[in-house]
């Protein structure tokens, strides 16, 4: 049917073996990167999963937070009961604490917002949270 030259079956030949050469080390790259990954591959999903898991945590704690159970009082409030208030952590905790034993029990829950660094966003969080009675 064809009639090649010596020659040029050779060079067919030579053509073919690149090619399928060439086609099974990108088959092997392929197949390593997806069953090894490289260094900053791995450093990377590495930091992907940890940024995933302390956003899931986060989240967490957030809605645990505006789920508060009961009403805290805040005249009686321990520091570890008054972060589970939204938007209260640590600092504000002991603001209100330091407030509270310089300033005496509070007489209405809109004078939280006389603590340093509680304003009207964070009393709108927690006003249905709370109570002085």
């Amino acid at each position: 049917m064809f009639s090649f030259t010596r020659n040029e079956q050779k060079f067919l030949l030579l053509f073919l073996l690149a090619i399928i050469t060439g086609i099974a080390v990108n088959e092997y790259k392929i197949w390593q990167n997806e069953n090894n990954p490289s260094f900053v591959q791995k450093e990377w999903i590495d930091s992907f999963e940890q940024q995933s898991l302390l956003y899931e945590h986060t989240k967490e704690i957030n809605q645990q937070k505006d789920s508060v159970v009961g009403k805290i009082n805040i005249n009686t409030a321990t520091f570890e009961q008054l972060q589970t208030l939204p938007r209260i952590g640590p600092t504000l905790a002991v603001n209100i604490v330091e407030y509270r034993n310089q300033h005496g029990p509070f007489q209405h829950i809109e004078d939280i917002k006389s603590v340093n660094r509680i304003g009207k966003k964070t009393f709108k969080k927690i006003k249905t949270s709370i109570t002085i009675d």
